[in-house]
């Protein structure tokens, strides 16, 4: 993809927030068409064992997510998913 307008945002938007949809959703508003949303967090693949995971352990953390959970998350907003990596992912608003 070709990026126009990124905001870069720390990953604890993810990992630290609750009523996530909304507070995405709010974000993605402030973007101008097809503009980016960028974010850092780590995503849960099944490589990783859950039990030792250091992310985890971090109690301010409140959810994880995987590629399929952060692809839902998109269709729910009706915005697009890129993974650009295991801890970068960038959101991007549709119109």
């Amino acid at each position: 993809p070709v990026f126009g307008t990124v905001i870069l945002v720390s990953g604890l938007i993810l990992n630290q927030a609750a009523m996530l949809p909304s507070k995405i959703s709010r974000l993605i508003e402030t973007l101008n068409n097809k503009g980016h949303l960028a974010v850092m967090t780590q995503i849960l693949t099944s490589q990783i064992d859950f039990s030792s995971w250091y992310y985890k352990n971090d109690p301010s953390h409140i959810g994880f997510f995987t590629k399929k959970s952060l692809s839902f998350l998109a269709s729910y907003l009706n915005i697009e998913v890129y993974f650009i990596s295991e801890r970068v992912v960038f959101f991007q608003k549709n119109s």
